[in-house]
C-alpha cells in the first residue's frame, strides 16, 4: 500500500484500488464520502496545478466514460472522486500518485479497450445526450441511447454526468 497525505484527505494506493479519503470536515460541508474506485475502471487521471492565491489545484479520477460538466477546482472539490491540492508540494504528491495509477492502468489487460477513435465516436454521443438533456429533448435522448446500446455500450444516467462502459460478454 503507498499512502499520500495532503490537507483535504488522503489517497491510499493497493495493486488493484485506490481509496480517497476525505477529511472530516469536507465530508461535513461538501457531503463527500470516502470511497474505493478499482484500478480497472478508471478512465484516466486529470491533474491542475494551483494557482495560488486564485485556485486551488486537483486530482480528478474519471470513471469508465464519465462526464464531467466543468473542469474547475470548484466543482471538482464537490466531486467524491476527486482531491484538492493548495500547494506545490501537494501537488508534487499528487504528480507521483497520477503516474503510479496511468502505469498500474497501462499494466493491466487491454483487450476490453476499445480503438480510440470509437472512444471518440461514443464521447461525441454521449454529448449529444447531454446536450438533449440540457434542452429536455426525451426523444432524442432516448434514441441517441439506443443507438449507443445497440453498440454494447450500458449508459447510465446521473443528476450532473452520464456514465457508459462496454457489457459484459457472456
Amino acid at each position: 500500500m503507498n499512502e499520500l497525505k495532503i490537507s483535504s484527505g488522503s489517497i491510499r494506493m493497493y495493486t488493484n484500488e485506490i481509496q480517497i479519503i476525505h477529511s472530516t470536515a469536507k465530508k461535513k460541508r461538501r457531503h463527500l464520502e470516502d470511497i474505493t474506485i478499482p484500478l480497472k475502471e478508471i478512465h484516466h487521471v486529470e491533474l491542475y496545478k494551483p494557482r495560488w492565491p486564485f485556485s486551488k489545484g486537483y486530482i480528478r479520477f474519471s470513471l469508465d466514460g464519465s462526464y464531467h460538466v466543468k473542469k474547475d477546482s470548484r466543482s471538482a472539490g464537490l466531486e467524491s472522486f476527486s482531491m484538492l491540492c493548495s500547494t506545490m508540494k501537494e501537488y508534487k504528491k499528487l504528480e507521483k500518485i497520477k503516474r503510479d495509477v496511468e502505469t498500474e492502468i497501462e499494466a493491466l489487460d487491454k483487450k476490453d479497450m476499445l480503438p480510440p477513435n470509437e472512444v471518440k465516436q461514443i464521447e461525441q454521443l454521449i454529448k449529444k445526450i447531454h446536450n438533449a438533456r440540457k434542452e429536455r429533448k426525451t426523444g432524442r435522448q432516448k434514441r441517441l441511447i439506443s443507438e449507443l446500446e445497440n453498440k454494447g455500450i450500458e449508459v447510465e444516467l446521473q443528476e450532473e454526468k452520464i456514465l457508459w462502459k462496454l457489457k459484459k460478454q457472456a
